[in-house]
């Protein structure tokens, strides 16, 4: 599968890889991006001063800027820098960066994700 590239400005990428409903995937992803002026990787960030504003992240449970996927918008789940997940539904593996929905505008950079079907 080509590699995709996770643009943290989208609010959703659509990488075109497709998956399959019960396959198991490893997931890896590298790079750094921005959340205004917050570098980080897939992994995202935690940054106490952001605290009251954690209930309006996309993905609540993940720290900020997470690198998250979805099967065509729904069963989204935690990539981070690397996991590895079966997917529960067939269609098109998507992503975003884990922010407010509307905080997408002071977001830069990009992550490149990896998918190998296992």
């Amino acid at each position: 599968m080509p590699d995709a590239v996770i643009d943290s400005k989208a609010k959703w990428n659509r990488t075109g890889i497709q998956v399959t409903a019960g396959t198991t995937y490893r997931l890896t992803a590298s790079g750094q991006w921005w959340d205004a002026s917050h570098q980080c990787g897939p992994d995202g960030y935690d940054d106490p001063k952001l605290a009251r504003y954690v209930r309006w992240r996309r993905f609540v449970s993940a720290k900020w800027f997470t690198l998250i996927g979805s099967v065509d918008g729904r069963h989204e789940f935690v990539i981070g820098s690397g996991t590895t997940w079966k997917a529960p539904a067939g269609g098109e593996l998507r992503c975003y960066a884990n922010d407010v929905a509307i905080m997408y505008w002071n977001n830069k950079g990009s992550v490149t994700l990896k998918v190998e079907a296992q």
